[in-house]
């Protein structure tokens, strides 16, 4: 079955959280910003916690920067394009 990740009506999840259910591996530490492409279904709380507005399929952009190392002074921004249940 293809991984899914909801929020309820009126509550908040972090996007991290939203990421790891639908099996989107993070590096500890990496940056999180996201922005919401349905407006009317969900919206973004300081760019890291998605809320729900109301039942549907809210659409977030999602912008993962991984953190500074020695290997790599100038990590490289990752999207991803996901998709929250809002029950």
């Amino acid at each position: 079955a293809p991984k899914v990740a909801t929020v309820a009506v009126k509550k908040t999840a972090t996007v991290l959280s939203s990421l790891k259910a639908l099996g989107i591996t993070v590096v500890k530490r990496s940056k999180i910003t996201a922005t919401s492409r349905t407006k009317k279904v969900c919206s973004v709380v300081g760019g890291t916690k998605v809320k729900g507005l109301k039942k549907g399929v809210c659409k977030l952009t999602v912008k993962i920067t991984p953190p500074k190392t020695k290997k790599v002074p100038k990590p490289k921004t990752t999207t991803k394009r996901i998709k929250i249940t809002i029950k």
